[in-house]
């Protein structure tokens, strides 16, 4: 795909001063193509039971559930597509 002068002048203007390969190392770093893809909850239920295979307390696993589990209820998509802004 060839890069016009008029979408290249128009990348340039929505990165403000950025640089197009600053924009193309966030978004790989961001997007790494080996990530699976795999949902919140899927990561949460597979981080509990690691840290059950761990041997952590009951009380432990209680907060884990209420605290991470508030985050993974209320993120239904995949991990990747979570950012700071949600995770708040």
């Amino acid at each position: 795909m060839k890069i016009t002068a008029a979408y290249f002048a128009e990348s340039q203007t929505k990165l403000a001063g950025r640089s197009l390969n600053e924009a193309v190392e966030y978004f790989l770093r961001r997007n790494p193509s080996a990530m699976p893809r795999k949902t919140v909850s899927k990561i949460f239920a597979e981080f509990l039971m690691a840290k059950q295979a761990d041997g952590v307390s009951a009380v432990y696993l209680k907060d884990l559930k209420f605290r991470v589990g508030k985050f993974a209820e209320a993120s239904r998509g995949q991990m990747a597509d979570v950012d700071a802004a949600q995770s708040q």
